[in-house]
Formats: C-alpha cells, structure tokens, sequence
C-alpha cells in the first residue's frame, strides 16, 4: 500500500523482519476438543445420536454431517479427500492450491493448545489474506472474528508474534472493506498505542495503519484524545522513505480533515517536521509537503511558523529547481508568507533573486502571478528590495507584462506589476529605469486606453502622478509623447447622463449606467489633474493647460464634491497664481473662477483653503479681486484663520493675502469691526507665532498705517510695542518688515508717540549690516526725529554702523542710503556738523 521494499537499509531490514513467515511448515489444523460441544458451530444445530460430529479436516472445528457433506483436497495438509466443512469447501473449491485458510487461523489463535510458532503462522496467514481481500474474509463476522482473535496478541505476547498480529492488523485497518470492523472492535486505541513502541517494525506498521485510518473523523478523535500526533511527529523514523511517506499520509490526511486539526500540526511542531522533509531527493514526497505547507499558509497564524521553519528560504531555490505542482505550491506558499510584512523584512535579497528568471516564464499565469505578487509585497515591505530587483533588471521584464495581453488571469499578474512599481517607484533606480525604458509611454498608453480596467487606469494615473512630482526627466518624458492630449481626456468629466458613453471594465456590480460614469470619473479625474499640475511646474504654465484645451474643465473640477478632484484642481489653479504669465492671471480673475477661488477660503479642510488663501495672496494686488473677497466677506474668512488656525502654513498665506489687501480703504472698515487690529497685535506678541506669519502681518501692518487714523488705532493697540518686540527676535526676515512697518508707524503719528527699548535699538543698529538693512534705517530715521530717541541711538554705536554700511555694504542703494540716514542723525545733534566732517 505504501510501497514498501523502497525503504532504506535499516527500516528494510525492520520491515522484512516483521513481515517475513516464521520457519516451519504450512499452518496446521488443531482439532477442536469435542467433549464440551453440544451444537455445531456453524449451523447450531444440537447433536444428538444420529446427528453425530464430525471435524473439518480444513480447519479443525466441529460440525454436523450436514454442514461438511464434501470431501476435498486441504493443500498442506492432506493430498488425499478429506471431510471439509461447507465454509472451508468455499475457498478449496475456488483456489484448490491456496494453503491459508482464516477460520483454521482464527481457531488456533483461540485454543490454548496452539504452540508460539503455530500462533505465529496463523497471525501471519490472516495478514496475507487480508493484504489480497481474500473471499475468505467477504463476509462480516469472518472478519469480526479474526479481529477478535488477533487483538489479544497485539500486546502482552513474544514480540514475533506481536509483530505479525500487528502487520494483520494494519492490512486489515488499511484494506477499505475491513476498515469500519477494524474500528469497531477497537483496532485504532491499540494502533495510536503502538506510535510510541521502541520496536521500529511494530511503529511502522501502526502508523501505516493509523495513515489509513485517519481519512475516518472516528480515528482522528481517538488519535487526538491519546495525542497520536506528537507520538507520530517526534517518534515515527524520517531517515527511511517509508517512514516519510506514512508520515505525510497521515500529516495530508489531517490537514485537509479541518481547521482544529492544522491547529493541531501547528503546536506539536509538525510544520518543522515537514520543513525537515524539503530537503529530501524524493519528488513525490516533496510534492506532498509542499502540497500541506501551500494548504496551511492560507491560514495566518501558520505563516509565522512556516517561515520560522526555514521552509520559505527553501521554497525560494525549490521553485526555479522543480517545475509542476511543486513550483506552484513553493511559490504559494512564498507569496503568502511575504505578504507579511514583518515576515518580508527578514527576508534577503539573494533569495528573492532566485525568482527572477521565473518572470520570463509567460506560460505558466499562476506560478507568474505568484511571483509578481512576492515582488509586489516585498517592495511595499523594505525598498532595498525594489532596488535590488530593479538593479537586477526586473523593470523592463514587467513592462513587457504590462504591454502584454495574456490568457485567463492575466489581469491579475498586471495588477501585480502596477503594484510594485506603485510601490517602487520613489526609488530613484525604479524611477530611472521606468524613463529609460520607455515606462512613461506604457503607463500613459494604459491609463489612456478604454480597454483598460478601471484599477489599472487609477494606479497609472497615480504612478503618472508621483513621478510627475520628483522627478523632472519623468515630466519631461510625458510631456514629449503628448501626454497632454491624454490628460485632456480624463481630466474632461463624462456627462454620467450621456447613454452613448460606455464606462470602463472594473465597475461596481448592480450600479447604475450614471453611476459607473460618475465612479469612473472620480477615479481617473484627480489623478490626471495632479499630473497636470505637476507638468506646470517645467512647462509654460498656460501653455500646458491651453495645449490641453482644459482650462475650464479643472475650473469645473474645483468646485467638485469629491475632495480629492477639488484639490487636484486647486493644485493647477495654484500653479496659474505662480506663473508669471499675465494671461494666467487674467484667467483667475475672470468672473467665473475667481468667485471658486475665494469660496475656498471657508473651506474646512486646512490644505484647500491654504491653496486658496496662496492664489488669492498672488491676486489680490487687482481690485477684481479684492471685490470679489469684500463680496464674499472673505477678509473675515482670512482674519479667522490668522487668529485661530493651527496651521502654520495657512496662517501665512492667509497673513500674506491680508498683506495685499491692506492698501484697499475698505479693508480697514471690516478690520475695525471685526476688531481685527488686536488680533493682528495678538499674533505679533504670540511667541508660537511662525516667522513667516509674523513676516505677512507686519507687511500688512507695513501698509496699514501709512494712514495716521489707522497708525493712531493700531498704536492705541499697543501696535508698536507689538513691532519692536518682533524687531528684536532671531528671524531677520519678519525683524526687517518689522523696522520697515516702524517707519511707517512713525511717519504717520510723529516720533515723540513712538517708544522703543535698548534692546529694539541695539538690534536695529546690528541690521545695519545685514542684507535688509534699508528697512532698519528707514526706522532709524524716522525714529530719530525724536531728539532723546536720537541720543540713545547714538550711545549704542549707530555713528559707527552707519559709516561701516556706507562704505561696505553689499548693496549699492543700502550704502548711498546710509550716507543719508548719518548726516540725518549727526546734523540736528549736539556738534553734528564738525562729526559730519569728520
């Protein structure tokens, strides 16, 4: 059954022990003692003076005239015709050379009269009549009877004869048509029993029984409650091929018995077991172990075991080694487990590469789609492996993949290629190979194509999309082979009402004809517009999306419902603001986008309302838009997010569009009622202020008080305490708009209002030497109109860093000023004109 006679030296040796026949003659008959019996023992009918007994000569029992009315031949023991019961005459008739006969056998096992040799030879005669289904053993209680008889001496008993009642056993327990009596009288407690025995033929013999056994749920409980299974893993001999091929059988069996029983494999180490077995010559064993380990790696919570095993480093060579079911269940089982990715990042390299030339092989989709989905989860686990297979040459084998239409499944291995370049494709060796191999076009040709899945159409788009973003020859690239006209149309929505339009493949079953388009859209729109938006940052701003006739169509995107569209939008819109094209400019001041444009500012989401506060910082130098924000009451939008955002980002542009719509006279009605002057004094005393909001306040404050009545607001508002306290911080850029908004304050309401401290003074005269030193001596002039302010000016060393700038500073305009500032401070000084000569 198992194949036996292929078993190493050893576990031969064992085998051929436990199933030769002892030495001796033909098993013969023990007659039974008639003096006890009253009825025959096969009809039952009582003996009386004329029906008298009589003795098959076949097997040796008594029986009536009437149930032993032949004469034949017993082979073995009598050439010449003698009386045979009706049972016996069955098989003699049949095969008149056969020797055994199971009822002979059956009766000395249970006389006491039969000597150890004989009871050998009748447990060995049951086991050959059984290993070929004999006739004799057709009927039910033939069998019951001989299992009866032989479990007494599966224990307790010389150990030869122990062995032949066991090797009965199992080829009764093994044979389909005695398996259900042998479970029934008890064989499978006896069998578990024997796994532990020392005696390497009596555990062989149990487990191939027990392997048959365990395809009967009965067996595998009653192998469960006496824990079979560890006594199979750590007992049953591995060296021998025997040995391996029972284990697997019973390890196959319980596999695919259930869930509870894989758990069972898993805690008494039977995965390690099996990992020991990978490295066997035999291929049929091989391919049985790989066939569980492929069965159980579905299950989770064995994938960590398996790897622990050291199964998957094998697997890895095993897979380009072997071809058929076993390449297909090693490649199983390593896409499974490297779909963890804390399992993935143990890993290394070398073992990976192993799957390389496997690429190439088109034939096979589910040993390619195995190896595509190890790619893809192992570059979305560690990125030294995307850049280990890109060095290795893999990106090219995967674009052929993608260029590719295959059979069934196909798809599937596609969407596995997309996923590791989705993964990858931050990495500058994926990103160079992708460019130099004409990735850019593919990508590009099937987000374009309406054969295209709906999945594989958004993840090109957003390969397109962060490509486009860090990478200029990519932009490049796309911008070459017309990628515009392709963004062109994805970026134009579909009418969803429009019957003729067909949507994609990969829609959502039960959806509507409107409701695929609407999907449709959402997927490929956002993507396409980021792509766009990043293509701007190379190319003529305008020319990119006039060229692509879709300037409207990313106006009608802004205002979508799906954020991230919008967003994508404002990102082209953003990047009109930047350019320095006036046709850009008058395009977002047409009175059909601005109106989009400001309405985002009361947006919720801080990053859409930042795009919108950093347009509308660029635009607001034109009275259409400052309309449109007074329209809109946006300044209060702008306010708010200055005094209560949390974004640092928003709350400079915000700050840097209030900066520009500060020079507008109707900017300062809706500063005073919405109290908006403390809130800006606020943000400049705010120690968690950024300098770059400080730095737009102040240029908003620069602009403001040049008015005295708003100068007098903001000084009663502690405005210029406010200025120098932001003068006098690290950040040079917000201290010179500072000094410069000084000036202003100054100027507007007289010096003598104005106080500043030593600390405000020393640093204002240290910018004397920096890059924006015009700002702080555009404050000390105005400053030192104030004869005691003058003064302390000059105690701290401005004569000096006047003179030193005049002479040195970089900046022709800052040293032709300084001149200016000093005969300014020293002529209306005490002895001005003689310094001044000086």
């Amino acid at each position: 059954f198992f194949g036996f006679g292929k078993s190493s030296a050893a576990a031969t040796a064992a085998a051929t022990a436990a199933a030769a026949a002892p030495q001796g003659d033909v098993e013969q008959p023990t007659w039974m003692d008639h003096g006890g019996i009253t009825a025959c023992t096969l009809c039952e009918a009582e003996f009386t003076t004329i029906r008298r007994k009589h003795h098959c000569r076949c097997c040796g029992c008594v029986v009536c005239g009437a149930c032993s009315p032949q004469s034949l031949p017993v082979p073995g023991v009598s050439k010449d015709k003698v009386r045979t019961c009706s049972e016996c005459a069955k098989h003699l008739v049949t095969d008149p050379t056969r020797c055994n006969c199971v009822l002979r056998s059956i009766h000395n096992l249970t006389t006491e009269a039969t000597t150890p040799v004989g009871q050998s030879v009748a447990c060995r005669a049951i086991a050959d009549e059984a290993a070929s289904e004999s006739m004799q053993l057709e009927e039910r209680p033939v069998v019951e009877r001989a299992l009866n008889a032989l479990l007494p001496f599966t224990r307790g008993v010389q150990v030869d004869i122990q062995r032949q009642a066991v090797y009965a056993l199992a080829n009764l327990a093994v044979s389909p048509k005695y398996r259900a009596p042998a479970m029934e009288a008890g064989a499978v407690p006896i069998l578990v029993d024997l796994l532990a025995s020392q005696d390497d033929s009596l555990r062989l013999q149990a487990c191939r029984a027990v392997a048959a056994l365990t395809g009967e749920e009965a067996a595998r409980a009653v192998l469960v409650d006496m824990r079979g299974v560890t006594t199979i893993i750590n007992q049953l001999p591995l060296e021998s091929e025997e040995g391996q091929n029972i284990m697997m059988t019973i390890v196959e069996a319980l596999a695919q018995a259930g869930p509870q029983y894989r758990l069972m494999l898993r805690e008494h180490h039977g995965i390690f077991t099996m990992a020991a077995l990978i490295s066997t010559k035999n291929a049929t064993i091989l391919e049985r172990v790989t066939n569980v380990l492929a069965l159980m790696v579905s299950e989770h919570q064995s994938r960590r075991p398996i790897y622990e095993s050291g199964a998957v480093v094998s697997c890895f060579a095993i897979a380009v080694k072997h071809g058929g079911k076993i390449r297909q269940s090693a490649l199983k089982i390593v896409s499974t487990v490297c779909a963890d990715s804390l399992v993935a990042q143990t890993i290394s390299e070398r073992d990976v590469c192993y799957l390389i030339p496997l690429i190439d092989e088109h034939s096979n989709v589910q040993s390619l789609h195995a190896v595509t989905s190890t790619f893809a989860s192992l570059s979305a686990a560690d990125e030294r492996f995307a850049r280990t297979l890109a060095v290795a040459g893999v990106i090219p084998k995967l674009l052929t993949i993608l260029n590719k239409q295959g059979p069934e499944g196909w798809s599937m291995v596609r969407t596995d290629a997309l996923t590791f370049l989705y993964n990858a494709c931050m990495i500058d060796v994926v990103r160079d190979a992708l460019v130099e191999h004409s990735g850019i076009g593919v990508l590009a040709n099937i987000a374009s194509s309406p054969q295209s899945h709906m999945s594989e159409t958004e993840v090109c788009l957003s390969l397109l999309s962060m490509l486009s973003t860090v990478s200029d020859k990519a932009r490049q690239a796309l911008f070459d082979i017309g990628g515009t006209s392709m963004l062109l149309d994805c970026v134009k929505p579909t009418d969803a009402r429009d019957t003729k339009q067909t949507p994609r493949a990969g829609g959502i079953p039960g959806f509507s004809h409107e409701e695929q388009l609407m999907l449709e859209n959402s997927t490929k729109v956002g993507p396409a517009l980021q792509v766009l938006a990043s293509m701007c940052e190379d190319q003529p701003v305008w020319d990119v999306l006039s060229d692509a006739r879709s300037e409207m169509a990313v106006v009608k995107h802004m205002t979508s419902s799906d954020p991230s569209i919008a967003l994508a939008a404002l990102r082209c819109m953003v990047a009109l603001g930047r350019s320095s094209d006036r046709r850009s400019r008058e395009f977002l001041l047409r009175t059909d986008v601005l109106p989009g444009l400001v309405g985002h500012l009361g947006n919720r989401d801080t990053l859409p309302a930042e795009m919108a506060a950093e347009i509308i910082a660029q635009l607001c130098g034109e009275r259409r838009c400052r309309d449109e924000l007074i329209k809109q009451d946006s300044v209060r939008r702008l306010l708010r997010m200055l005094s209560t955002s949390r974004n640092e980002d928003l709350k400079s542009k915000a700050s840097v569009a209030i900066g520009g719509i500060a020079t507008d006279e109707r900017f300062w009605n809706v500063i005073s009622e919405s109290n908006g002057i403390a809130m800006l004094v606020e943000i400049l005393f705010s120690p968690q202020s950024e300098a770059s909001v400080r730095l737009g306040v102040c240029s908003a404050i620069g602009n403001l008080v040049q008015d005295r009545n708003h100068a007098l607001s903001f000084q009663r508002a502690g405005g210029a305490h406010a200025l120098t306290s932001v003068i006098s911080s690290d950040d040079r850029d917000a201290a010179a708009a500072a000094a410069s908004a000084l000036a202003n304050l100054t100027m507007a309401i007289d010096a003598h209002n104005v106080q500043v401290d030593e600390t405000c003074i020393r640093r204002m005269v240290q910018m004397l030497a920096e890059q924006r030193a015009s700002d702080a001596m555009h404050a000390i002039s105005a400053l030192c109109d104030n004869p005691p302010t003058r003064e302390r000016f000059i105690a701290n060393g401005v004569e000096s860093a006047l003179v030193q700038a005049s002479k040195s500073h970089p900046d022709s305009q800052a040293r032709q000023r300084a001149g200016k500032v000093l005969v300014k401070v020293l002529e209306k000084g005490e002895g001005g004109h003689q310094r001044i000569v000086a």
